[in-house]
C-alpha cells in the first residue's frame, strides 16, 4: 500500500510541473499546455555564457598559413633608401613633400607573411607580422623583423577605392652595422637590434579586397632622440630606411 502511495505524489509532483488546462466547447474536450513558469513552478536559473567576446571584438586564433581563411596575407615590396627623416616624412620634426625627398645610392627587397589577431568590428585589427629583406647597394645588410600592426579600415570613400593606413611597432635585427647607420645614431655607434616602426597606407579595388597595394616606409631607429638612452638599442637614434612599394595578398 505504501509504494501505491508514494507512486501517487511522484505523479502529482510532476502534474504540478506541467499542467494542463481544459477548456470545454460543447461534447470535446481541448487540452492546452500550462507554461510551467507560469503556474509557479521552480525554474532553474540561466546558463551564464561562455563567450568572452563583444559584438564588436574578435579574437582570431592563430593558425598555419594552410588553415587561413581571409585572414593572412603574405607581402613583397621593394624600394630605394630614403634620406630623408621619418619625423620630416610624418611631419614631426617639420613637414616635407614627397617631392623633396631625398634618396640614396641603395635599395630594398622584402617579404612578410602577416595574420590579423583582433578585430574591432569592421573599424580596425591588430595584425601581427614577421618578415625578411634584403639590402642592395653601399648597404648590403640583411634585416629580419617582428612586429605588431594596429590597422585603421574605415574611410567615407571605400566604396570607390579601399583604404587602410596602419602603423607598427617591433623589433628589427640587420646582421651588420654599416657606417652609415652609425653617422645616424648620433652617439658614434650602431646597434644590430634596432625599434621597427613602419606606418603604410593600401588601396585596393572594393571587388577585389584581397589584393592591395602597399606603401611603406620601411623604418628601423632606437628613437634615442626621443625617449633618451635605451640599453636594448644600446642610445642609438636613427637608423636606416626604405620608402617601399608592394603588393598584398590576404588568403
Amino acid at each position: 500500500m505504501r509504494f501505491f502511495v508514494v507512486c501517487a505524489a511522484l505523479l502529482l509532483s510532476a502534474l504540478s510541473t506541467h499542467a494542463t488546462a481544459q477548456t470545454y466547447t460543447g461534447d470535446k474536450t481541448v487540452y492546452t499546455s500550462v507554461d510551467p513558469a507560469a503556474s509557479g513552478a521552480y525554474q532553474p536559473p540561466p546558463v551564464a555564457s561562455t563567450n568572452t567576446q563583444s559584438d564588436w571584438v574578435k579574437f582570431d586564433p592563430i593558425v598555419a598559413p594552410w588553415n587561413c581563411t581571409g585572414k593572412c596575407a603574405v607581402t613583397l615590396f621593394a624600394g630605394p633608401l630614403l634620406r630623408t627623416g621619418e619625423g620630416q616624412v610624418l611631419g614631426v620634426d617639420g613637414y616635407v613633400p614627397p617631392w623633396r625627398y631625398r634618396f640614396g645610392d641603395s635599395a630594398f627587397v622584402g617579404g612578410t607573411l602577416s595574420q590579423v589577431l583582433v578585430e574591432f568590428g569592421d573599424y580596425a585589427d591588430l595584425e601581427g607580422e614577421i618578415g625578411v629583406g634584403q639590402r642592395f647597394g653601399f648597404l648590403h645588410e640583411t634585416e629580419g623583423w617582428v612586429a605588431l600592426y594596429g590597422r585603421w579600415k574605415w574611410f567615407p570613400w571605400n566604396n570607390y577605392i579601399t583604404t587602410t593606413v596602419a602603423v607598427s611597432t617591433g623589433l628589427d635585427y640587420a646582421s651588420g652595422i654599416p657606417p652609415y647607420e652609425v653617422q645616424l645614431s648620433s652617439v658614434g655607434h650602431g646597434s644590430n637590434l634596432l625599434h621597427y616602426f613602419s606606418p603604410e597606407i593600401t588601396f585596393a579595388k572594393p571587388d577585389r579586397p584581397d589584393w592591395q597595394l602597399v606603401i611603406r616606409l620601411h623604418h628601423r631607429s632606437g628613437g634615442g632622440q626621443y625617449w633618451g638612452y635605451t640599453p636594448i638599442f644600446k642610445g642609438v637614434g636613427g637608423g636606416a630606411q626604405y620608402l617601399v612599394f608592394g603588393i598584398r595578398h590576404w588568403f
